[in-house]
């Protein structure tokens, strides 16, 4: 009996969460093998595929805060194959099971119930579904960092200059477990345009930006700021100015 190998291991976007996406042939929406298909597992690979639910590829849903994870895997034997994932803190030396026993090459993660910070997973295959326990290999396969963060970027608009019919609005954004990525703002409900940091580039948990507005029409006027972390999340604020 030949090792099961794990050939690639990807993290999808946060929020990209999958869902099974089953069609069956059966006559009165039966499903061989009951709901977890157990008696199907049993049967030879070449009658298991007559007559059953086949397995298309998962949906994807946005649902924010989820991380997903999806590998691909082989077995020399064509055996059946289960998973099992596992999870720790980048800096962590405990693996935590997230799931045993899966049959599905796909796993989304609850990112809502773990804090802020950079993450692994492992992911352990197994060729047990086919072969006596004391025969049976496995191997395994472990991801790069990625972030959780569930905090939105906070954003501290300061004192307003104004002189004639310009205006000067330094801001600062920080965020937790991610990055600022992008930051915009728009004028009286107009356009969003971006802004680029002091420092030149969007790529620190802190940046801070100096949006400066000339010509600007007498009256009041509504400057509207949106920060975007490397996660997705997005604050938006506004202030209103009023020019003489």
């Amino acid at each position: 009996n030949m090792a099961p190998q794990l050939t690639s291991l990807t993290i999808n976007p946060p929020g990209v969460a999958f869902s099974p996406n089953l069609s069956t042939s059966t006559s009165g929406g039966l499903i061989p093998g009951g709901p977890d298909q157990a008696h199907i597992r049993s049967l030879p690979p070449s009658v298991r595929g007559l007559d059953t639910p086949t397995t298309t590829f998962p949906r994807k849903l946005y649902i924010p805060g989820a991380r997903t994870i999806s590998w691909s895997a082989n077995d020399p034997n064509i055996d059946d194959l289960s998973y099992s994932v596992y999870y720790r803190a980048q800096k962590g030396k405990t693996w935590k099971a997230l799931e045993r026993g899966l049959f599905e090459t796909y796993y989304t993660i609850d990112g809502v119930s773990l804090p802020d910070g950079s993450y692994q997973v492992k992911v352990v295959v197994t060729d047990a579904p086919s072969n006596p326990a004391n025969e049976a290999r496995e191997n395994e396969i472990v991801s790069k960092p990625f972030v959780i963060a569930n905090s939105t970027p906070v954003v501290t608009l300061n004192s307003t200059h104004i002189e004639g019919r310009s205006i000067s609005l330094p801001f600062v954004t920080k965020t937790q477990g991610s990055t600022i990525y992008q930051a915009e703002y728009a004028v009286n409900a107009g356009d969003w345009h971006i802004i680029f940091p002091e420092d030149g580039i969007a790529d620190s948990v802190s940046e801070h930006f100096t949006l400066i507005l000339d010509d600007l029409k007498k009256g009041e006027h509504t400057i509207a700021v949106r920060v975007v972390d490397s996660v997705g999340n997005i604050t938006t604020t506004k202030k209103s100015v009023s020019i003489n």
